[in-house]
């Protein structure tokens, strides 16, 4: 397993404010609309005009057979402009109605893999080695989040639905988009009433209906382990244990998960429990805290991203580096940022907890605990200054991340560039070696010295990082200031890195 940083935040969803949550729409949730005076009675749509909507056409009074066309942001997905695509109603609501949870509670994607979407998780599967467990997951995870597979025409397309944070990827596979979670439940649960009310009136179907109604009741344990990925039994004994103090409930789950509970989730694979009752006890310990000089930086900061939102994500950390090292009167050249001066201005804790050398560091922010960071000293980077390097790649998350409902998942395996994790992870890596050690300043050390090797060891000397990303930004000085290194020296640098 490759090493990797764990984030921890909160989504900031609730359920009581579902239904006010956005105000695009153009029509009413489920209003029926004439566009014929006979088949006014037959024709239902609701659903966010800009957002999630559909349409649904019944046969006749009688059927249970349905013509939906459904809809994201405007372009049809299910359907076009003259014809709809025709569904079973029974199978489609049972369906709904059983993985209700599974698309509000369940935000990772299986077994550790990663996807850049829903839709190419089944790629991930070929080039990985899972045991039958392991393929059962994932199994269960496509069933879940594939709402074209509730229907018995084989002529639907695939879509996904998969929640981040307080948004939710709508993966159609020629295309997707993130949209408000609020937004995708008040659509699906008008479009599942407007079923629901439709096959009361036929008999049969009274189970189905009653599903439906019920689809909310789930007892704490089995939406914490859909939540966490994890087995109920170990959740159990986490309770028992104390690495949990009691077993959340299903609507604090959904409206804000507790920085202990996603350290469960996003550690539960790779942390025995001794770890992870450590970590618990850390967390624990950390209080909230109010950082006013760091919430003004990073208001700023999310401007300066939103600027740069077209540019590469290496691009975005570099540029977001050369802002903060400004913003903070840290722009001559030679000077070395005190880490721990910064974060203690910006009031954020920093801890040492010793974990899996997989795990290098936690970031902690929450309603209940933190900001804060936790380094782990044993982990396999954090040797001779790459301690600083794990540090300066989480202060890029509490600048960006930290409000943008940076998604709990991923979080096993993010070498993926190309998922929306994967170039999170990037722009982080990216930022913590140009706010160490700017690559034109390094760059100019190398002019000034007699030998590769003398320039290596004074940029480390003088910025505190390790020979590696020294190696790194000389490298990096090539392709994006057009430093000229000599050719030897490129080869010499190529096998450090």
């Amino acid at each position: 397993m490759k090493a990797h940083q764990q984030k921890l935040n909160y989504t900031d969803f609730r359920v009581d404010k579902m239904n006010d949550a956005f105000d695009d729409t153009e029509f009413s949730i489920g209003r029926r609309v004439r566009l014929a005076s006979d088949r006014s009675s037959l024709w239902t749509r609701g659903g966010s005009a800009s957002g999630l909507s559909y349409e649904l056409e019944w046969a006749d009074d009688s059927s249970m057979v349905a013509v939906l066309w459904l809809r994201v942001a405007g372009k049809a997905v299910w359907g076009n402009d003259e014809q709809g695509v025709r569904l079973d109603l029974t199978g489609f609501l049972a369906h709904l109605s059983s993985n209700w949870n599974v698309l509000l509670l369940e935000q990772a994607y299986p077994a550790g893999l990663s996807a850049s979407a829903p839709s190419k998780i089944s790629k991930e599967i070929n080039g990985s080695e899972l045991g039958s467990s392991a393929i059962s997951l994932v199994e269960k995870f496509l069933s879940g989040h594939n709402i074209g597979a509730w229907t018995s025409n084989p002529s639907i397309i695939s879509v996904w639905l998969l929640r981040q944070g307080n948004n939710m990827i709508i993966d159609a596979g020629f295309n997707d988009w993130t949209w408000p979670i609020a937004d995708v439940f008040r659509t699906l649960s008008s479009l599942g009433n407007v079923i629901s009310s439709r096959l009361e009136k036929i008999n049969g179907t009274e189970s189905i209906v009653g599903a439906w109604h019920a689809r909310d009741k789930i007892s704490d344990i089995a939406a914490a382990s859909i939540s966490t990925g994890l087995p109920e039994d170990s959740l159990r004994g986490w309770v028992k244990k104390g690495i949990l103090k009691s077993m959340p409930s299903r609507d604090i789950l959904i409206q804000d998960m507790s920085e202990v509970m996603a350290a469960a989730r996003m550690m539960g694979q790779v942390a025995d429990e001794g770890a992870l009752f450590k970590l618990a006890k850390v967390i624990e310990s950390i209080p909230p805290r109010e950082t006013l000089a760091l919430d003004s930086l990073s208001a700023e900061a999310v401007v300066q991203l939103d600027q740069a939102r077209d540019r590469l994500p290496y691009a975005q950390g570099h540029d977001l580096a050369k802002w903060l090292r400004k913003q903070i009167g840290m722009w001559r050249e030679g000077s070395k940022v005190d880490l721990s001066n910064l974060l203690s201005d910006w009031a954020v804790d920093q801890h040492d907890l010793i974990l899996t050398p997989a795990i290098q560091a936690v970031s902690i922010w929450g309603r209940h605990h933190g900001p804060a960071i936790i380094i782990n000293p044993n982990g396999s980077r954090n040797i001779a200054g790459g301690d600083r390097a794990s540090v300066a790649h989480e202060i890029c998350h509490l600048l960006v991340d930290r409000h943008r409902n940076l998604p709990v998942i991923d979080v096993l395996k993010h070498d993926n560039k190309n998922d929306s994790r994967g170039r999170i992870e990037a722009r982080a890596n990216a930022f913590a070696a140009e706010f160490l050690a700017p690559m034109e300043w390094a760059y100019s050390v190398y002019r000034a010295s007699t030998s590769v090797d003398d320039a290596l060891g004074l940029v480390m000397n003088t910025y505190g990082v390790t020979r590696m990303l020294t190696a790194r930004q000389l490298l990096n000085a090539r392709i994006n200031i057009g430093a000229q290194i000599n050719p030897e020296d490129v080869s010499y640098l190529q096998g450090i890195v």
